[in-house]
Formats: structure tokens, C-alpha cells, sequence
């Protein structure tokens, strides 16, 4: 019965955590136990989600320190873990280091995302990515575009099992579900809405839609944006949105603990991010049949191939605006969302990419 260790930062409702919680079943069933470091100076919003469902939670801040490891190395050796599981690109070879001192068998470590780093940084997190593979540790990317990117950025061979997504629960609505959930939410029935799902870290670029918001006004349309998500600490886009005179179109739901009800009501999902690794959101809007539009960057663009029906823009305002009034124009089509939820469910269903984890975490070997 192997006992698991997922290392994370702060406890979130983000891509890992939520994974881990959907795939939670099929690990069990595979006779897997489950706990979940939090290593963020608070343990984090999400973490009672995790150990309602029966994950073991334990909260240790990261200290670049002796206490720490100790503590650590403590940690790792009394429960005496199967698998340790590195889900955080900060740290990642420190936590690789301590559980290989520990003595765990199998260390595991997720890539979740694209990152651009550049000069000395990319120097630095090359030479971290090679000590990491010295170690044995598999490292598994999360998307093509991700795998390409260490593989060119860092010379890091990965393997790549895709995210997934809670593929029973997103799908899309019938016309009265989607009628009702409307009406729940306040909305009349030709209120259109463009909704965006994420925490407002300056990589989503939020302010774009807002501005772009703005513009999409002067073309005599009041659609309103519903951002889901964490705000930041400085309510950056609040007062973006105010000072654009847009209070009453704007909304701020805060974290929801399901985000499908937004994506049933909404008519367009944005998401304008400079950069993903996968983008969970987008799999959760298309999986709900909502229209998309996305900027063409790293980890976004290449759902182009999948979903040749999703709006494409750059990240500014001015080209955001422009696909917004595009997406918002186009008659809703219930068979094409469909038939593209269909598509979907076989390559990123939560079954797939449990079974493919249960089999790393049963059998590791390096990347060759």
C-alpha cells in the first residue's frame, strides 16, 4: 500500500490541488494513502478541501534553514512515505535532496508550468533540473508545451502525463440548466457575460480585460466580467475598474468552491495569460461548453489544435477587445459543445491521468 507525500506551496484551489483531490478515488482504490505538505507561510485555503476527503494535511513554512530540513527529513522518515510527490518550482531540488537523505524510495516531481526564466536564472534552474535527474527523480511535465520548453529552455528530458479535470461534473448544460442557473445568479435572460477563472497574480494580465472592457463599452455593448478567484492583497483590479467607471459591470465572486455554475451562466470565458502551463480553467470552460478566448501564448496556444473554434488574440487590450466582441456576437451552438466536451473526456479524464501517476508511483525509473 504505497503512502504518498504531495510537497506544495501554500494549500490553494489551483491546478494540483484540485487534481489531487479528483484523482483521490482511483488512488485509493489502487491502495494508495495520501498526505499533503503545505510549505507556504500559511497552510492555505484549500487545505480543509484536501483533508475533508480523507488526505492526511500537515503545514511546515519553508526556512531556508538547518531547523527546516530537520524538521523535514523528521517528517519524511517518521511516516516513512512510499512516495514523495514535488509539485513546487520553487525548492524543488532542496525537497528532491531531503527526501533522498530520508531514505524515501521514489521521489516524483511535477513541472506545472511554462517558465520563461532567462539569463543567469535560466543558467542557475538548468544546473537545478540536472542535479534533480543526479538524484534518480522522475519529472513529469503536464502539457506538450511545457515538456518542449524544459527539453529547449533547460536541456530537461521529461515525462509528460496531461492534467485533467473533473470530467463528470464539467459538461455542458441543457438549455433549461443553463436558463436556471442563470436566473439563480440574477442574470435577465439577454445579459451577456464574459467570466474568467484564477487568482489575480500579474501573470493572468486581469487589467487587460478590464481595459478592454472599456473599449468593448464605447462599441455601445455592457457585457458584464466576472472575475472567480483570489483578488490580491492591493485590489489592483478593483480599483482598475473603478477608476474605469466600470462598477457595475465588473464582479469579484471571490474562490468558489465550484466554479461550474459561472461557467453555465457565463457566454465567454478569457482567460489572457502571458504564459501557462496547461491552463486547468480552460479545460473546465471547454469541458462546460463555454466559448473561449485565449491569448496566443505558452501553454494557451496549443489548444488550437484540439479546439479549432476558440478565439485567439494577443495579450493587449486593444486585440482582447477585438475577440471579446467577436466571441460575444456568435450564437450559442449546445450540439457543437457537445460534441467537443465528447472529444475531450478520453485524453483528459481524471481516470487517465490517475491510473498514469499510480503506475509512476508503483514503478519509477530516470528519464532516459
Amino acid at each position: 500500500m504505497p503512502k504518498i507525500l504531495h510537497i506544495l506551496s501554500e494549500i490553494r484551489s489551483s491546478g494540483a490541488e484540485v487534481m489531487i483531490k479528483t484523482a483521490l478515488p482511483y488512488w485509493q482504490e489502487g491502495g494508495a494513502v495520501l498526505h499533503a505538505l503545505g510549505t507556504g507561510k500559511v497552510l492555505g485555503s484549500y487545505a480543509g478541501n484536501l483533508s475533508d476527503r480523507g488526505i492526511i494535511v500537515h503545514h511546515l513554512p519553508f526556512a531556508n534553514s538547518q531547523k527546516f530540513y530537520s524538521q523535514l527529513i523528521r517528517l519524511l522518515r517518521a511516516h516513512q512515505f512510499d512516495v514523495v510527490h514535488i509539485h513546487t518550482e520553487h525548492a524543488a531540488l532542496t525537497y528532491a535532496c531531503l527526501a533522498h537523505i530520508a531514505g524515501t524510495p521514489r521521489i516524483i516531481r511535477t513541472i506545472h508550468s511554462s517558465f520563461l526564466f532567462k539569463r543567469l536564472t535560466r543558467l542557475t534552474r538548468t544546473v537545478r533540473r540536472w542535479a534533480v535527474r543526479q538524484l534518480g527523480v522522475a519529472q513529469v511535465s503536464i502539457s506538450d508545451s511545457v515538456k518542449q520548453n524544459e527539453q529547449t529552455r533547460f536541456r530537461n528530458p521529461t515525462r509528460l502525463i496531461y492534467n485533467w479535470c473533473d470530467d463528470l461534473h464539467f459538461r455542458p448544460p441543457s438549455m433549461q440548466e443553463r436558463s436556471e442557473n442563470r436566473n439563480r445568479l440574477g442574470l435577465s435572460e439577454h445579459q451577456k457575460v464574459i467570466v474568467s477563472v484564477g487568482n489575480c497574480a500579474p501573470v493572468k494580465n486581469h487589467e487587460a480585460v478590464i481595459q478592454a472592457l472599456a473599449l468593448i463599452k464605447k462599441n455601445g455593448l455592457l457585457p458584464l466580467y466576472w472575475h472567480v478567484g483570489e483578488e490580491d492583497s492591493e485590489n489592483r483590479e478593483g480599483n482598475l475598474a473603478r477608476e474605469f467607471g466600470l462598477d457595475t459591470q465588473v464582479r469579484f465572486w471571490g474562490r468558489q468552491e465550484d466554479v461550474r455554475p459561472f461557467l453555465w451562466a457565463a457566454d465567454t470565458f478569457v482567460m489572457p495569460s502571458f504564459y501557462e502551463g496547461f491552463g486547468l480553467a480552460v479545460l473546465e470552460a471547454l469541458e462546460s461548453g463555454t466559448q473561449l478566448v485565449l491569448a496566443r501564448s505558452p501553454g494557451l496556444k496549443e489548444w488550437a489544435d484540439l479546439i479549432p473554434e476558440i478565439i485567439y488574440t494577443d495579450t493587449s487590450a486593444a486585440d482582447l477587445a477585438r475577440g471579446l466582441l467577436q466571441a460575444l456576437k456568435m450564437p450559442k451552438n449546445h450540439e457543437q459543445a457537445a460534441q467537443r466536451s465528447a472529444s475531450l473526456r478520453t485524453l483528459f479524464s481524471v481516470e487517465r491521468g490517475a491510473q498514469e501517476y499510480l503506475a509512476l508511483y508503483n514503478s519509477v525509473k530516470n528519464v532516459d
